[in-house]
C-alpha cells in the first residue's frame, strides 16, 4: 500500500504507523498512549483488540498497521505520510547535458549553397547533391593532387563524362575545376569571374551536382 493512504473503516479505523528506528517507535507509542502490538493476537492481556498488517516502505523500512478503537485514522495517517516522506530516498537531480556545439556547414556543402544562390539570381532552379557525382568529383580532385596536374582530362585520357558515367550517373552536364583557393566563397567567386565556369553555374538545364576537394584542388561536376 506504499504511497496511498488507507481510508478509516466504520467503528474500527485502521491506523498505520511507520516504525522508523527506535526513536520513531517510541515517539508514536507515546502519541497514541498505548502499547504497540506486534502479534495481532485478539487474546492479548491488555484487552485492546488489534490487528497487525505488515508492509514495506521505500528503503526497506517496516510498516505496521495497528487497529485501535477510538483513534481518528486521518490524524495518524497524516503522521504516517510525514514519516514516510522523510524516510523515502530522494532521487538525485539529473545532471544537465551540455549543449552540443553548433556544427558549421561542411566546406563542400557551402560551395553548393553558394552556387544555388548564384543560380537563383540568374533565374535558375537549385541543383541537388547526387552521391555519384560527388564521388566522381572527389576522385578527380584526389587524382590531380596525387599526380600534380590541373586539367579536366586525366593523364590516362578520361574526361569528366567518363568519370561520371563510371560512377553510374547517366547524363553528365559540365565540370568546373580550381586550384589554390582557401575557402568556398573564394572558389565560387573566381568561378563566377570566368565566363566558361559561370556558364556552367548558370545553366538552368543542370539539376544535380557534386563537389570534391583534395589539397588545393577543387572539382565541381554537374548533371542533367
Amino acid at each position: 500500500m506504499t504511497g496511498k493512504r488507507r481510508k478509516p473503516q466504520p467503528r474500527t479505523p485502521r491506523v498505520i504507523l511507520a516504525c522508523v528506528g527506535v526513536v520513531a517507535v517510541l515517539g508514536l507509542a507515546a502519541l497514541i498512549g498505548g502499547p504497540l502490538l506486534r502479534g495481532g493476537d485478539p487474546a492479548d492481556p491488555s484487552g485492546v483488540p488489534a490487528a497487525l498488517i505488515a508492509d514495506e516502505a521505500p528503503g526497506g523500512l517496516p510498516l505496521a498497521a495497528l487497529t485501535t478503537p477510538g483513534w481518528p485514522g486521518d490524524v495518524i495517517g497524516d503522521a504516517l505520510d510525514a514519516v514516510r516522506d522523510a524516510s523515502a530516498p530522494r532521487a538525485a537531480a539529473p545532471t544537465p547535458r551540455p549543449a552540443a556545439p553548433a556544427r558549421p556547414a561542411g566546406l563542400l556543402r557551402q560551395v553548393v549553397d553558394l552556387i544555388n544562390q548564384k543560380r537563383a539570381a540568374a533565374g535558375c532552379g537549385p541543383v541537388s547533391v547526387d552521391p555519384r557525382i560527388s564521388a566522381a568529383a572527389q576522385k578527380h580532385s584526389d587524382d590531380m593532387a596525387s599526380q600534380g596536374y590541373f586539367e579536366h582530362d586525366a593523364p590516362d585520357g578520361r574526361s569528366f563524362e567518363d568519370r561520371l558515367t563510371a560512377e553510374g550517373y547517366p547524363e553528365p552536364g559540365g565540370e568546373n575545376i580550381a586550384k589554390g583557393q582557401d575557402d568556398a566563397p573564394q572558389v565560387v567567386s573566381e568561378w563566377m569571374e570566368s565566363p566558361s565556369h559561370r556558364d556552367n553555374i548558370e545553366d538552368c538545364s543542370f539539376r544535380t551536382t557534386g563537389v570534391g576537394k583534395s589539397g588545393g584542388y577543387w572539382t565541381q561536376d554537374f548533371g542533367r
